[in-house]
């Protein structure tokens, strides 16, 4: 009854949606550290790549649903809370002479769950 709808992959994440508001909240990431000349379109365009060529999202899939770009900041929605679990391990991923912070926003309250980050799953060295 309380599942997300096109996310269950048997791992308890149907717990997350008590209510279409938090529902939004556990969809939601914080990408700080965007550097100058990011749009929403380019950082979609990227981090869904990363995302389909880590596996962390399946090759058909589209994990972000909408982005808001702020000048050093931006919130991306994802399609599902458990996406957005995954993409929890973007954290760290280079960008434009960046490094992304892929975090959960201020207002999350759900569970922790546990992440890695792009250079623990990718095996590349920090620059």
């Amino acid at each position: 009854p309380n599942e997300i709808f096109g996310g269950g992959m048997g791992m308890g994440m149907g717990m997350l949606a008590a209510n279409p508001v938090q529902d939004k909240i556990n969809r939601e990431l914080f990408v700080g550290n965007t550097p100058p000349g990011t749009s929403d379109t380019l950082l979609i365009t990227f981090l869904t790549g990363a995302m389909k060529r880590t596996n962390l999202c399946g090759p058909a899939e589209t994990p972000i649903v909408t982005c808001r770009v702020n000048q050093k900041f931006a919130f991306v929605e994802c399609a599902t809370a458990e996406i957005a679990c995954n993409a929890l391990n973007l954290n760290g991923i280079p960008f434009m002479g960046s490094q992304l912070k892929v975090s959960r926003p201020s207002k999350y309250v759900g569970p922790i769950v546990a992440a890695k980050t792009w250079q623990d799953i990718t095996g590349t060295p920090l620059p």
